[in-house]
C-alpha cells in the first residue's frame, strides 16, 4: 500500500497483482450532507467496470467514522474518488480508508 498526496486529495494504493483499488479522500472546508462520488479514468486495457459506487461510499464512511469515534476528530469529506474498473475487493476500500483517516487525522 502507498499513501500520498496530490493537491486537496489524500490518496492510497493496493495492488497484489491480481487486485488493484485506489482510494482518494478530499477533505471539505465544512461539514458536506454527504461527500460526492468521483469516477478517476479508468485503467488502460483493464477490466470493465465493476465497482459498485454506493458501496464504496458505504465502506469509506464506516472507516471514517470509526476513526472518528476512536479519537474524536471530526473527518469531513468533499469528496470519494475511485476507479470504476479496479477490483471490487470492498474490505480493502475499508482498510485503505481506516488508513487515510488516521493519515489525515495525525495531520500529515
Amino acid at each position: 500500500m502507498k499513501i500520498y498526496r496530490r493537491g486537496q486529495s489524500y490518496r492510497a494504493t493496493f495492488d497484489s497483482g491480481l487486485r488493484h483499488v485506489f482510494l482518494g479522500l478530499v477533505i471539505a472546508p465544512s461539514s458536506p450532507s454527504s461527500p460526492q462520488l468521483i469516477a478517476m479514468p479508468m485503467i488502460p486495457d483493464g477490466q470493465p467496470p465493476s465497482v459498485d459506487p454506493p458501496r464504496v461510499r458505504r465502506e469509506v464512511m464506516r472507516a471514517i467514522s470509526e476513526v472518528e469515534a476512536s479519537t474524536g476528530i471530526a473527518i469531513p469529506l468533499e469528496s470519494i474518488e475511485y476507479v470504476p474498473n479496479d477490483s471490487p475487493y470492498y474490505e480493502k476500500y475499508y482498510s485503505l480508508a481506516l488508513d487515510l483517516a488516521r493519515h489525515i487525522v495525525r495531520g500529515h
